[in-house]
């Protein structure tokens, strides 16, 4: 099993396999680390996401993954770590695509391989059953972009907007959409006329 902030997993022996089954519990407790109540697929990834995951990425992104741990919840909340594999994983990925984008099922999928990976690391699966199951395949977009007629009257439809500035930012420096509303008053100066990104 895995203990946040070490570089190595710890082991724990026995004979029979019950006693190291009990031994790695006692020691897991020690560390802070219940297996009860990580023993679900809600269980684990509300685990995930608080312990693991939010250390590793900015706000923005952990409050998409908890969005996509509340949807992991609904679906295979109650679901026994143990009992994952190949068909179950299949057909939850299946179930996802009847309702939402082939995008957001993807990010759905490696959201749950995240969380399964720390399975795999705790000692509660041999290997992530998740992994094994081929993501749905993202049908490309075709790229649209404006013409130089309609991005000067898009501009000039903006210009007494309150977003007017982020609309020049978007379409005349190619900024992204989360760039530019991430923007604070220290990154920009009204006299100089910039804007750091």
């Amino acid at each position: 099993w895995w203990v946040p902030g070490k570089k190595r997993p710890f082991r724990a022996y026995g004979q029979p396999r019950q006693a190291a089954i009990d031994r790695r519990a006692k020691r897991m407790a020690a560390d802070g680390l219940d297996l009860g109540a990580l023993s679900t697929v809600g269980g684990l990834a509300d685990w995930w996401l608080h312990n693991v995951h939010k250390q590793a990425v900015r706000q923005s992104s952990w409050k998409k993954a908890e969005d996509r741990v509340r949807r992991i919840k609904d679906t295979l909340g109650e679901l026994p770590v143990a009992d994952l594999d190949y068909r179950v994983v299949t057909e939850w990925q299946a179930r996802l695509n009847r309702t939402l984008a082939p995008r957001t099922v993807r990010h759905h999928r490696q959201t749950l391989a995240q969380v399964v990976d720390e399975a795999v690391k705790l000692g509660a699966l041999v290997g992530n059953p998740v992994r094994t199951v081929d993501p749905p395949r993202v049908p490309d977009s075709p790229a649209i972009a404006l013409t130089l007629d309609e991005t000067r009257a898009l501009l000039e439809a903006a210009r007494e907007r309150r977003l007017a500035a982020a609309v020049a930012l978007l379409f005349l420096q190619g900024w992204r959409v989360s760039e530019v509303l991430g923007l604070a008053w220290e990154d920009v100066d009204l006299e100089a006329g910039t804007a750091q990104l």
